[in-house]
């Protein structure tokens, strides 16, 4: 029993010297962060899941446009609705400063999990609309030029 326990801990070294020491490719400069906002992105964020969401609204600004594209992806792809996947280069740029930034996440489940389950919730949620800005879409359409709008005259009841 105390060997088993021995050898489980000498494996699990290991793997984490080996994840430690993996060759990970440059990220291009046209993706890279500085360190200063990577971590104003963590702190906002407050986890992993939510850092990825944020760089992934930051990575593919295209499907954030009137056109609303996020619905038709997802992380892989696939599904019961047939959405495309989004583009593994940039997916994998996400994963490294993802990972650089929540060592916890390196493990593919906890990544899977963690990481992808809000990305992949992020890009189904509807654009949230601010109080502030809906009252000021009010203020320039107001109901009377709305020709459904009935004025009620309280007076007549």
């Amino acid at each position: 029993m105390h060997t088993r326990k021995i050898l489980k801990k000498a494996n699990e070294q290991v793997i984490r010297t080996v994840v430690d020491r993996q060759q990970v490719p440059a990220i291009p400069d046209l993706y890279n962060i500085p360190n200063e906002e990577l971590t104003r992105i963590k702190v906002s964020a407050k986890s992993s899941g939510n850092f990825a969401a944020a760089l992934t609204k930051r990575f593919f600004p295209e499907l954030y446009g009137m056109d609303n594209l996020r619905y038709f992806y997802n992380w892989n792809g696939g599904g019961k609705h047939g959405k495309r996947e989004l583009d593994p280069a940039r997916r994998e740029i996400i994963r490294q400063f993802t990972v650089r930034m929540y060592p916890e996440v390196r493990q593919e489940d906890i990544f899977r999990t963690n990481v992808i389950n809000a990305v992949n919730e992020m890009l189904r949620q509807p654009k949230k609309q601010r109080p502030a800005l809906a009252a000021v879409q009010i203020e320039n359409n107001p109901p009377e030029a709305d020709p459904h709008y009935q004025e009620l005259d309280f007076n007549a009841l």
